[in-house]
Order: C-alpha cells, then structure tokens, then sequence
C-alpha cells in the first residue's frame, strides 16, 4: 500500500516534468513580423480622433487597433529624412503636425 507521500511526489514529478513544456514566457532568437511597425523604440506623442492613433516621432498610425502602423504618403522630410514630429492635432480630415529637427 502507497503512502501519501509517494502519491504527492509522484504527482510533483509529473508536474516538474511536463512544466517546461507547457510554460514558455518568450520565444528565443528573430521573430519576423507580418505586419509594419513603428520605427523607433520610442513614442514622443500620441493623438487619437475616432478610431484611429497618430503618433510621433515617425508620423505614423494604426487604424481601429489592426496590426501594423501605417505611414501617410508625402511625409518624406519625416519618413525618410531627419525631420521628427514634436506636436499633433487632429480633426476630422486633417493632420496637423509640428515638425522640427537638431543639428548634428
């Protein structure tokens, strides 16, 4: 006849066993994405005006929580040049953006 102790180890056995299996907090090494991303590790604005979110450094947006962010066509003194937004202001069809940029 088992004690009770060798029914709890047991069952502490299997746990620590398949644990690892089941429980992963992150994937390891490059995960490529599907969608577009935000280019910089850092947000220095946000705007929002229905469903969608402006944010700045990179005038970018997401449109009704949807995966990936979106740039505006045109924006390239910001998308591809050195120019950084440091103000936003939304209306119903227009983008205001305060644009600058530091020499270095």
């Amino acid at each position: 006849m088992k004690t009770p102790f060798f029914k709890l180890s047991g069952t502490v056995s299997i746990l620590l066993f398949f644990l690892p299996l089941l429980l992963q907090a992150q994937v390891i090494g490059t995960v490529p994405s599907p969608v577009e991303s935000i280019e910089q590790n850092s947000i220095s604005n946000m705007e929002a005006f229905g469903d969608t979110l402006w944010i700045g450094p990179g005038l970018n947006r997401n449109i009704g929580n949807e995966n990936g962010w979106l740039r505006p066509a045109g924006a390239d003194s910001v998308t591809n040049g050195r120019g950084r937004v440091f103000s936003l202001s939304l209306a119903q069809d227009t983008v205001f953006a305060g644009l600058g940029y530091t020499f270095t």
